[in-house]
C-alpha cells in the first residue's frame, strides 16, 4: 500500500539578518541641509543616520509583518552604518549621465526608473572597499536626486 505524503515539516525556527550600508549621495546631503537649516556637516549626517535608521526599521517591520502567518520563519534588517558624500563629487557612480533603456524610462509599480550600468559597475567596486571595515550584505544608493520632468 501506497503512504500519502504530506507537506515537509520544519523542525525549529529560521532567522536570517540582511545587514544593510546606505550610500547617499550630495544631493541627499543637500536635500538635508535645507531641512537641518544649517551647514553643521555633524548635523546634518546624524539627521541623515537617523532618517535612514528610521526607514530600515520600518522595512524590518513590513518583513516581520508579512511573515506574521509563520511565527517560526524571521527575516530581520540591519542597517549597518553609511558611507555619506558631503562634498560634490565624492560619489562617482552617480557623476555620469542617467540613461534611459531604448530613449524610454523603464517603469516600475507606476514609477519611473533609471539605471547605468557602468555607474553601477563603479559603484559596486567604491562599495567593496568598505568591506575592509564594515561587514554588510548588501549596499543601498539613497539619492535626492529629483527627475525635472
Amino acid at each position: 500500500m501506497r503512504q500519502k505524503l504530506g507537506p515537509k515539516t520544519r523542525t525549529g525556527s529560521i532567522e536570517k539578518w540582511v545587514e544593510v550600508l546606505t550610500a547617499p549621495d550630495y544631493e541627499m546631503y543637500e536635500l538635508f541641509q535645507k531641512w537641518v537649516g544649517g551647514s553643521d556637516p555633524v548635523q546634518i549626517v546624524e539627521t541623515m543616520k537617523l532618517y535612514v535608521s528610521l526607514l530600515m526599521g520600518d522595512v524590518d517591520d513590513q518583513y516581520k509583518a508579512s511573515f506574521g502567518n509563520d511565527p517560526d520563519l524571521r527575516l530581520n534588517i540591519r542597517h549597518v552604518g553609511m558611507v555619506v558624500a558631503t562634498e560634490p563629487g565624492k560619489c562617482p557612480w552617480v557623476e555620469l549621465q542617467i540613461v534611459q533603456i531604448d530613449s524610454k524610462p523603464v517603469n516600475y509599480v507606476g514609477r519611473k526608473t533609471y539605471y547605468d550600468i557602468e555607474g553601477l559597475d563603479i559603484f559596486t567596486g567604491n562599495i567593496r572597499d568598505f568591506k575592509k571595515t564594515v561587514q554588510f550584505d548588501v549596499a543601498v544608493h539613497l539619492t535626492g536626486y529629483a527627475d525635472p520632468a
